[in-house]
């Protein structure tokens, strides 16, 4: 029977390890009470000039028209968001802190604070720009999506 268990185990944590590093990390903090899940996607830039993924370039505002087409597409587009809380500030800067910070980096950060992934999931999608030697991020754009799979 113990050994049922722990075979049960293995597979369970080989299948959804997978899938949660596809998806991003959870983060935590635990004097606060905040945590969800975030993921922070670096794109390289110079004098606000943004090279995408397919290595155009394109200037600030027209990377971002693309982000926020790019986002519309994947679900039900909920509308641009107003006022970031602390619990999506402690998130966003936990994916960004996964990486060394530069002034005028551009990062797109995606997050969700839903403790559960699947059909329903309301992320939140932020595009910064790095400011203050690492210390500052500027939201360019920001965005709801819920997405159903």
């Amino acid at each position: 029977m113990k050994k049922k268990q722990i075979i049960s185990m293995v597979l369970l944590c080989c299948t959804m390890l997978p899938v949660m590093a596809a998806e991003g990390k959870i983060y935590r903090d635990y004097i606060n009470g905040y945590s969800g899940y975030a993921i922070a996607e670096f794109f390289p830039s110079k004098n606000g000039i943004v090279t995408d993924r397919d290595g155009v370039s394109r200037s600030l505002s027209e990377f971002c028209d693309l982000v926020e087409t790019d986002i519309k597409s994947k679900g039900t587009f909920l509308g641009k968001k107003e006022k970031i809380t602390k619990e999506e500030n402690f998130l966003i800067w936990s994916a960004l802190n996964e990486y060394e910070l530069l002034d005028g980096e551009v990062y797109v950060v995606i997050i969700t604070t839903d403790q559960v992934l699947g059909d329903g999931v309301e992320f939140s999608c932020f595009l910064v720009t790095i400011k203050n030697n690492g210390r500052n991020c500027t939201p360019y754009g920001s965005w709801v999506i819920n997405i159903k799979q």
